[in-house]
């Protein structure tokens, strides 16, 4: 669901710290064949929620890895020179078990995997989440196909419908967690799908449910600190204090704007979604700004002259902000923020009263709190 993410959200790219260390005397074999691979074709294994790596290398149409973990963990494996939207990575359970896969080349993703508790486990989460993908496939057909005709209008609706289908697949992730309290492969769907978007009664409801013998577990206390980081800036708390810089260089702080309602909008120049958004804001700037609203935009930009074009072309009248960290931005992370567009409406005196509005949603909200 990559398209999507560019689409309709820029998603940040999740690297963290290794793994823990393997504990002896446990390991695992994992011998894959792949039907159309050339001899001595690299073969990658991504660890996920990690920055660990392994290669391999084809002998004829096979690979093996060999290695330890210590505890289960998420792994894609790809093949570099092939891969290419008809041939996504395989996901699987890296485990100390004896694993086989057998896929084809071009379409490595819809390979067999079997070995394991945790991909028996994975193979069962794998067949839920297609229930919800097979309804979420075609409005990415469409939104793809409104794109390439810059039918912005339907790409709207087409956006709405999306949002709602992914969140049912995200209740049904939480759902699993519930009958399967020791999933790990639903532990790291929780981390990657509910945490970006800071669903924080869902994330919270998963978190409860899981395991205490998976407490430690790194999808487990990933998801445990996301929390800790998203109540700071939950609804009905006061909003963490920001104090960065224009493109001016002047230096401006969140808290001097108190006394109006402010959007703090966390945006980039490069991202589509939100320069598509651009012009709703834009909208809903104009007409309440003499209300008693203002914008505080906050770029994730690292390119001062694309952020500055930007403002301009798009014709962003209100404060602009940056420390120009891009993703390592304290005040993303401050905030939560793992996609945008995002932002968080403050009442007069500082405090967030909602989240992550766009499209009309903003336009009835400020509507509702300005009459």
């Amino acid at each position: 669901m990559l398209f999507v993410s560019l689409l309709f959200a820029c998603k940040q790219n999740k690297k963290d710290a290794p793994a823990t260390t393997a504990t002896a005397g446990t390991s695992y074999t994992i011998t894959g064949e792949v039907t159309g691979a050339a001899e001595n074709d690299m073969v990658v294994m991504q660890l996920l929620g990690t920055e660990k790596s392994d290669t391999a290398y084809t002998r004829g149409s096979t690979f093996e890895f060999k290695g330890a973990t210590a505890e289960p963990v998420m792994a894609q494996i790809y093949l570099p020179q092939q891969l290419k939207e008809k041939s996504r990575p395989l996901s699987l359970v890296v485990e100390n078990a004896n694993i086989n896969i057998e896929a084809h080349v071009d379409s490595l993703h819809k390979g067999m995997v079997a070995g394991g508790v945790a991909n028996t486990d994975y193979n069962t989460l794998k067949k839920v989440l297609a229930s919800f993908d097979n309804g979420i496939e075609p409005i990415v057909a469409k939104a793809q196909q409104a794109q390439g005709q810059n039918d912005f209008a339907s790409l709207q609706m087409l956006q709405q419908d999306y949002i709602r289908k992914v969140e049912e697949r995200q209740e049904g992730i939480v759902q699993y967690v519930r009958e399967h309290p020791t999933s790990i492969a639903a532990a790291y769907f929780v981390y990657q799908d509910l945490v970006p978007e800071q669903k924080i009664t869902l994330i919270e409801t998963a978190f409860k449910a899981f395991d205490p013998s998976i407490a430690q577990h790194l999808y487990v206390q990933k998801i445990k600190a996301a929390l800790d980081v998203t109540r700071l800036s939950a609804i009905g708390q006061p909003a963490p204090e920001l104090a960065l810089t224009t493109p001016e260089g002047k230096k401006v702080a969140l808290s001097s704007l108190k006394g109006k309602y402010v959007l703090v909008d966390f945006w980039a120049s490069w991202c589509q979604p939100c320069r598509q958004e651009n012009p709703n804001v834009v909208a809903a700037f104009n007409k309440y700004k003499n209300k008693g609203f203002t914008v505080l935009g906050v770029s994730l930009d690292e390119n001062k002259a694309a952020w500055k074009q930007a403002i301009a072309k798009d014709g962003l009248t209100w404060p602009h902000v940056s420390d120009l960290q891009g993703w390592s931005s304290p005040a993303a992370q401050q905030y939560g923020v793992q996609a945008i567009p995002a932002n968080f409406l403050l009442d007069k005196q500082g405090v967030i009263i909602a989240k992550n509005l766009r499209e009309e949603a903003l336009h009835n909200t400020l509507e509702e709190v300005l009459k």
